[in-house]
This record gives C-alpha cells, sequence and structure tokens, in this order.
C-alpha cells in the first residue's frame, strides 16, 4: 500500500519545468520559432503535449515546423 501511495504522489506532483508563461508579454503571442525553440529545450524532460498544453501553440504545428526543418536540410 505505502508503495501506491508513493507512486501516487509521484504522478500527482506538479511538472516543474520553467513556466512557459515567462515568454508571454502583456498577452501577446510570442513568435512560433521562440515557443518550438523553447519546446525542444525542454521535450525530452516533460514530452512535447504537456509544454504545448501551457503554451498557445497546437503539437501538430511544432511537428510540421520539425518536419520542414528536417525536409529542407541539404546534404552535401
Amino acid at each position: 500500500m505505502k508503495e501506491l501511495e508513493r507512486e501516487n504522489q509521484e504522478l500527482c506532483r506538479p511538472t516543474r519545468f520553467s513556466s512557459p508563461r515567462r515568454l508571454l508579454r502583456g498577452g501577446a503571442r510570442p513568435p512560433t520559432e521562440t515557443m518550438i525553440a523553447y519546446i525542444d529545450e525542454h521535450k525530452e524532460t516533460y514530452g512535447v503535449e504537456p509544454i504545448c498544453e501551457q503554451l498557445p501553440i497546437a503539437p501538430s504545428t511544432y511537428y510540421a515546423a520539425m518536419s520542414r526543418a528536417a525536409g529542407s536540410s541539404c546534404m552535401a
């Protein structure tokens, strides 16, 4: 029972990444490139979807930008 309680506490603990709200100044939407860079910086720890829930960006927008970036790389 103690193990289950500990696991439940771990799952219910709020995430502790630096607030994406700091990107927002006066309610203005930050540039998409800024949000994508923020997601890239934190995605390994928190995942894309949880970060997108806090930012004004859809996960599909992030993934589309990543696809465009991957497709535009030149191979010599």
